[in-house]
């Protein structure tokens, strides 16, 4: 299995044949992603014959389809599956550089050790309030 992260680096290219004798070509596509290109043979609304077509791509789109429609709504398809039996397209990859555990691990940590220091801070100053308000009431009466 070809890992999503690297998928991109790794090309493929295909050709077909697309055929009409009966109605005549309207429209040819593909299913083909941003990073990909598709070209084919120009040709003529209503075309009887054969046109060639070229399709290339990366690894990260597996499955990719051609798709050839005629005149009376005949679609034919062509497909290029790289991965049979891939049940899932490869999704844009998000590289990790640690663990997703470690990172909210250490954050936990470092959330709670500035709660901590906070909330000493915090006593220490009622402390020194309490300790300021006692002395001066002290002061006062022994005026």
């Amino acid at each position: 299995m070809l890992d999503p992260c690297v998928c991109s680096q790794y090309k493929w290219s295909g050709s077909a044949e697309i055929k009409d004798d009966g109605f005549g070509l309207y429209q040819v596509t593909a299913s083909i992603n941003a990073t990909g290109s598709f070209r084919h043979d120009n040709f003529t609304l209503g075309y009887n014959g054969t046109i060639s077509a070229a399709i290339t791509g990366d690894c990260c789109k597996a499955l990719v389809y051609i798709i050839a429609v005629d005149l009376a709504s005949n679609t034919g398809q062509c497909v290029f599956d790289l991965a049979p039996g891939l049940t899932k397209p490869f999704q844009s990859c998000k590289p990790i550089t640690q663990p997703p555990d470690a990172w909210s691990n250490e954050l936990v940590t470092i959330v709670a050790a500035a709660g901590g220091a906070g909330l000493i801070i915090l006593v220490l100053l009622i402390t020194v309030v309490i300790v300021v308000i006692r002395g001066r009431g002290r002061m006062k009466t022994a005026d």
